[in-house]
């Protein structure tokens, strides 16, 4: 493989990166949104149940909710805890952030390559150790949605070996 065609397929692999990061960021603050927001209406109906439940005692229906309210606000709660999808978030994005430095600046070196050049070794290994280095410190990206941005990229024109599709990533 020659080098140029080397770095399109990098560049092609960094976007990847840079959609799956974005993406995953947005699942996740999805996941936040509707976990987070029954936990704050739960809430708010368990100390409204708990203290009707106080003023009349005789009902034992309206502490029976006021226990289920509770308990379910609870495990909401201590599932967001656990779970910290904002902050998985807040990660997917700035790694998200990174990587779209890294294209840009692969870009910047395709750009200026004269046509018919080749791309110098120490460009393509300074390329190498960021990627290296921002693989290492990022978040997982599930795997369909990596999947899913693997086929949206590839099959853009321009992506060297168009005519032979790799198979999509499997799960590590």
């Amino acid at each position: 493989m020659k080098p140029n065609e080397l770095i399109e397929e990098w560049h092609a692999g960094i976007r990847i990166n840079v959609l799956a990061h974005y993406e995953c960021s947005k699942l996740f603050e999805r996941y936040h949104r509707l976990l987070g927001y029954p936990t704050v209406i739960l809430s708010a109906l368990a100390g409204t149940a708990f203290v009707s439940s106080l003023t009349d005692s005789s009902v034992w229906w309206a502490r029976a909710i006021a226990i289920l309210l509770s308990l379910a606000v609870t495990v909401f709660a201590s599932l967001q805890t656990f779970l910290r999808y904002a902050e998985r978030a807040e990660k997917h994005k700035a790694t998200a952030t990174e990587f779209g430095k890294l294209r840009r600046e692969l870009e910047q070196i395709m750009a200026l390559i004269p046509i018919g050049d080749m791309v110098t070794a120490g460009e393509m290994e300074s390329i190498r150790t960021k990627w290296g280095e921002l693989s290492t410190h990022a978040p997982s990206i599930p795997n369909h949605v990596y999947t899913r941005m693997f086929f949206k990229v590839w099959h853009k024109p321009g992506i060297v070996g168009q005519p032979h599709i790799p198979p999509p990533p499997t799960a590590p």
